[in-house]
């Protein structure tokens, strides 16, 4: 839990602010899970804080919650055109995606059960950042992934929104980037 909040904090997640009766504050909770390795031995203890999403009201709280997912259809083809040359295929997985979002909301949470500030128990965390759990949280990582992969000169597929083309080619180099990204990657 520490580790978890500790990369909260280095994100500037949140700033604290004063609870007001006008502020509507959504909750949060831990979720823990095992990761395993292949062998089955166990890898790490995670620990996930997670805003109660379930809490938020459209066109109050958010408005839009898109994200486009790759499909299987996409992802199909493309290992197969992988294995017909003989590529060499590489997954990546963005520690803390979400928090790589930025908000655009106005959302307050209330502060972690079990680190509540006590210099400040009263207050609530004003969110900068997406977190897990927030309906808007894909759609923010998405928006920040889609501006940083686009600065790379990637083009977004016209058939598959998750898809990425490389606008350049050589005959050595070509580049498919797909965000697989679920609703909740709690659950996935």
């Amino acid at each position: 839990m520490s580790f978890e909040l500790t990369a909260l904090m280095r994100h500037d997640t949140w700033e604290l602010v004063p609870c007001s009766d006008s502020i509507k504050s959504v909750g949060c909770k831990w979720v823990f899970r095992v990761k395993h390795r292949p062998d089955g031995s166990i890898n790490i203890f995670k620990a996930l804080l997670v805003a109660k999403g379930y809490n938020q009201r459209l066109d109050l709280d958010y408005t839009n919650t898109f994200n486009p997912v790759v499909k299987p259809a996409t992802i199909q083809p493309i290992l197969t055109i992988v294995v017909m040359h003989g590529w060499s295929l590489q997954q990546m997985d963005v520690y803390n995606a979400f928090l790589h979002g930025d908000l655009f909301e106005t959302i307050f949470m209330l502060q972690p059960p079990g680190f509540k500030d006590s210099t400040k128990p009263h207050h609530v965390c004003h969110l900068k950042k997406a977190i897990y759990g927030l309906k808007q949280a894909p759609k923010a990582w998405f928006t920040t992934f889609k501006a940083a992969i686009t600065q790379l000169y990637f083009l977004q597929s016209k058939a598959d929104p998750s898809l990425t083309n490389v606008i350049y080619s050589t005959d050595s180099h070509k580049c498919y980037c797909c965000n697989p990204i679920l609703d909740s990657p709690i659950f996935s």
